[in-house]
């Protein structure tokens, strides 16, 4: 066997006064092994993620006892298209830990160090307290604070992930990663302009910054300016045509943007294709059933959900089982048979503990289904008390800051629940506080709907503009075309008449014309009338 060769990575990207590369350094008796992990801690700086995980991914390839390859996927989101995930973070973990051996001393400080990470449930203030200490012995390593920012978004430590961000960008401010970070923390303050200027400076450090053009789009959507999403991810696309998912999101902004809808189908076309075929029959006709909604064809709508349904069957993401009869409920209420909707709810409840739940948050899709089921007339009071429960005990063992836990919960728990102004002042009697967490803008919907319930128009008004311009639109336009009726009616309630014409008239123009009827349109063209709008 050839003697080993060695890597310290000199070329790497870091700050030429002040960082160091700790973690970087890695042994392996294959030199294109070798090549293949300094692209790939590279890439992941640059903010390059996909393709520094195929880097990787190679070197593991020619070298499967490279133990820093698979520490490094970490760093980079873990392995797998999800970034962030528990399971994935897992996955990486337990491989980088199966080859240990071959790690330097410093790399197995910081796989120590990130091992609460990896835990089932996560123990994500332990992780940052192991951080936070390992940042002490290595003050001028990029990557501490790179993480420590992770996980502090990740337990929503708004201002803890702030600091860190800084702290990267004080250490190496150089590298197109820190400035990704900066952006991140920035959306947790509500701060999306500013969120947009940091990635524009990932960009100039990195022109190929995939990461940070994506996020730009979605900081873009968030805002409700989807001109600039769109343009946002035709940039995307551009710097790299072969990320076949950038399509989707591509495929949506160009709908909200207002492009032809032969576009807007290329551009999914384009997505399509490059899912495995394993993915692809399901999202195939989850993405046929979203274009018949957008022509208000609820028949051909609904006549796909059994056969999405069977191209589901062997797949046990609880995830997707979820969307699936999300959307079989919003299009049964919209359509007047809330008895459908609670049928499918049941039958989502049923069979749940026989799915694999992937995500990082288990209860989430319980309590949107939930949030549905009431809306059809089911009782839902004990299901929703044991979520809070459950959720609260969630938060508390994996280490999510009590401020943003109580204000999530307070949204899906509590304000979306209220149907009527009596349970909705009730609601706004339990708001934390602390206020709510900014990073839950898409929640908008139901802040606005309890505030809208309770009189305080002027608060609802704000809320409901929000959610109704999101540039995802397309991806949830029933709950988005929801939330433009709430906001006429909000307009209504303040005064602005020719406000709520328009609002209206948006959603008869959507499905005004809509087979079978649509109860929302219904509604909005009722009002049009009463308010002897011109539409």
């Amino acid at each position: 066997m050839p003697p080993a060769a060695s890597v310290a990575s000199p070329a790497l990207s870091a700050s030429a006064s002040a960082a160091v590369d700790s973690f970087v350094d890695a042994t392996s008796s294959s030199p294109e092994a070798l090549a293949e992990y300094r692209q790939g801690v590279q890439g992941g700086r640059d903010m390059v993620r996909t393709m520094a995980l195929k880097h990787l991914a190679r070197a593991e390839q020619l070298d499967p006892d490279l133990g820093a390859a698979y520490l490094r996927e970490i760093t980079h989101g873990g392995r797998g298209n999800a970034v962030f995930r528990f399971s994935s973070i897992r996955e990486s973990f337990q491989l980088a830990f199966q080859h240990r051996a071959s790690l330097t001393p410093p790399q197995r400080e910081l796989l120590d160090a990130v091992e609460p990470w990896a835990r089932e449930p996560p123990a994500l203030a332990e992780a940052d307290r192991a951080l936070v200490e390992l940042g002490k012995r290595y003050p001028r390593d990029v990557d501490v604070p790179l993480l420590l920012s992770t996980v502090r978004g990740i337990r929503f430590d708004a201002p803890g992930m702030k600091l860190a961000a800084d702290d990267a960008i004080r250490i190496a401010p150089d590298v197109a990663a820190v400035w990704g970070a900066r952006a991140r923390a920035l959306v947790f303050v509500d701060d999306f302009h500013g969120a947009i200027a940091a990635e524009e400076q990932c960009l100039r450090i990195s022109p190929a910054a995939t990461g940070c053009l994506s996020n730009m789009a979605r900081q873009y959507d968030a805002l409700g300016e989807c001109a600039e999403a769109e343009e946002a991810s035709k940039r995307l696309v551009a710097t790299d045509p072969t990320l076949s998912a950038a399509y989707e999101s591509r495929a949506l902004y160009l709908y909200a943007a207002g492009k032809p809808i032969e576009a807007v189908r290329s551009a999914y076309d384009r997505y399509l294709s490059g899912l495995s075929a394993a993915e692809r029959p399901a999202i195939e006709t989850s993405v046929a059933l979203i274009f018949d909604l957008a022509r208000g064809d609820f028949a051909a709508a609904i006549a796909k959900l059994p056969v999405w349904e069977q191209r589901l069957r062997e797949d046990p993401d609880m995830a997707r089982h979820g969307f699936l009869a999300n959307t079989r409920m919003e299009l049964a209420l919209e359509t007047g048979q809330p008895a459908e909707a609670i049928r499918a709810a049941d039958d989502f409840f049923a069979r749940r503990d026989g799915w694999v739940n992937s995500a990082a948050s288990q209860e989430d899709t319980s309590i949107s289904l939930l949030w549905l089921k009431q809306r059809a007339g089911g009782d839902v009071r004990a299901a929703r008390d044991a979520w809070v429960a459950a959720e609260r005990t969630r938060a508390a063992r994996t280490g999510v800051s009590h401020d943003a836990s109580e204000g999530t919960t307070w949204i899906k728990g509590y304000a979306a629940f209220a149907r009527n102004a009596e349970e909705a002042r009730e609601a706004l009697s339990l708001m934390p506080e602390a206020g709510l967490p900014a990073v839950w803008r898409r929640d908008d919907f139901a802040v606005g709907e309890v505030f809208l319930l309770a009189g305080r128009i002027d608060e609802a008004v704000s809320h409901l503009r929000m959610r109704s311009r999101f540039c995802d639109r397309l991806q949830h336009l029933i709950n988005t075309t929801w939330a433009r009726d709430a906001y006429a009616q909000a307009l209504e309630a303040k005064g602005d008449t020719a406000g709520a014409c328009t609002e209206y008239g948006t959603v008869l123009d959507l499905w005004g014309h809509a087979t079978p009827r649509s109860v929302t349109a219904d509604h909005a063209r009722a009002r049009t009338k009463a308010l002897g709008c011109s539409k």
